[in-house]
C-alpha cells in the first residue's frame, strides 16, 4: 500500500514538472502556506501566554530588510525574556515584512499592541493583523494586480 502511494506521489509529480507549472503558481502556493502557518502559530504562542500565566510573543528576525524568521520567547516576572523555541524560518520564496519587531500577549492572551505582517509574491499577498484587545490573528488575502 505505501509503495502504491509512494508510485502515485512520483507520478503526480513528474506530470506537473512536465508540464511546466509556473514557478510563481508554486510561489503563490508556498506563500499562502506561510502565512497560514504563522496565523496559527500567532494563535499557540497566545495560547501559551494564557495557559502559563506568564507573557509570551515572537520576535521576528530580519534579512536584508526582510523577516526571515522568528524566535519564541517568554518574560519572566523580573523582566527578563528567555527564548523558548529557536530561530523558525520562513520559506526563502516567501517575502515577509512586519511593522514590528516582536508581537507579545499578555497572560491574559491580548496583544501588547497591534501588528501587521504581509506574506508578498509575485501574484498573491496575504497580510495577518493581530488585535490588540483580544490577540486574535485575522488573515486576509490582498489584490494585488
Amino acid at each position: 500500500m505505501e509503495v502504491i502511494v509512494t508510485l502515485s506521489l512520483m507520478a503526480a509529480l513528474a506530470m506537473i514538472s512536465s508540464r511546466g507549472l509556473p514557478v510563481s503558481a508554486l510561489s503563490s502556493v508556498a506563500n499562502k502556506s506561510s502565512a497560514q502557518t504563522a496565523k496559527l502559530e500567532l494563535s499557540r504562542v497566545r495560547r501559551m501566554a494564557i495557559i502559563s500565566g506568564r507573557p509570551h510573543g515572537v520576535q521576528f528576525r530580519k534579512r536584508a530588510g526582510h523577516v526571515i524568521g522568528y524566535e519564541v520567547f517568554r518574560r519572566e516576572t523580573s523582566g527578563r525574556i528567555l527564548t523558548v523555541e529557536n530561530l523558525l524560518e520562513f520559506s526563502s520564496e516567501v517575502a515577509v515584512d512586519s511593522d514590528r519587531a516582536a508581537i507579545e500577549f499578555t497572560s491574559e492572551g491580548s496583544a501588547v499592541q497591534s501588528a501587521r505582517i504581509v506574506f508578498k509574491s509575485s501574484k498573491r499577498s496575504w497580510r495577518i493583523d493581530v488585535v490588540p484587545v483580544t490577540g486574535s490573528a485575522m488573515l486576509t488575502e490582498l489584490n494585488t494586480t
